[in-house]
């Protein structure tokens, strides 16, 4: 945990859901140049940690709080599936933003940065028998998942994009 910072995020519109990527791409920084078209950009981490907390300062989306029916919903379900993304699962929800955003252990979500991505762990911990206590830091919006450390490709079913467009 690190001091509380700050930071100016403008006016922004954004998709409610990401995009994964249509092909394996070889690298992180390509890929952040190639998701850039026309007058769509990626997400700061900055404006990726806003978007994802719907604009609160809790540790993860629903709050500070764990319970019982928390951690057994994330070590139980632990990746969505489309035919269960209308139930009423809490990992189904959208944010307070109305985004569905850092709800699957599995997705990267590649923001505008070229040495890590946010969102999950590409499932490690969870398939890896961790447990739900170590999975848990994926699900808030600080955790940065390194991709310097040996990933040459990006895989297009665990890489994932949202476009934002700026306003003046």
């Amino acid at each position: 945990m690190s001091p509380l910072r700050t930071a100016d995020i403008g006016d922004m519109i954004v998709e409610v859901n990401s995009r994964f990527i249509k092909n394996d791409m070889p690298s992180l920084s390509q890929a952040v140049c190639l998701l850039k078209e026309g007058p769509f950009t990626l997400a700061t981490e900055d404006e990726w940690e806003y978007l994802c907390n719907g604009g609160t300062r809790t540790l993860f989306r629903w709050g500070d709080l764990l319970n019982d029916d928390i951690l057994s919903e994330i070590y139980d379900t632990g990746t969505v599936s489309k035919a269960d993304e209308n139930t009423s699962s809490m990992l189904n929800q959208i944010n307070m933003l109305g985004l569905f955003i850092a709800y699957d252990s599995y997705k990267n979500e590649i923001i505008d940065h070229t040495l890590y991505t946010k969102g999950g762990d590409g499932g490690c911990s969870l398939c890896g028998g961790d447990g739900a206590i170590y999975v848990l830091p994926c699900y808030t919006a600080f955790y940065r998942q390194s991709t310097y450390k040996g990933i040459h490709c990006l895989s297009k079913n665990y890489y994932c994009y949202r476009r934002i467009l700026r306003l003046p």
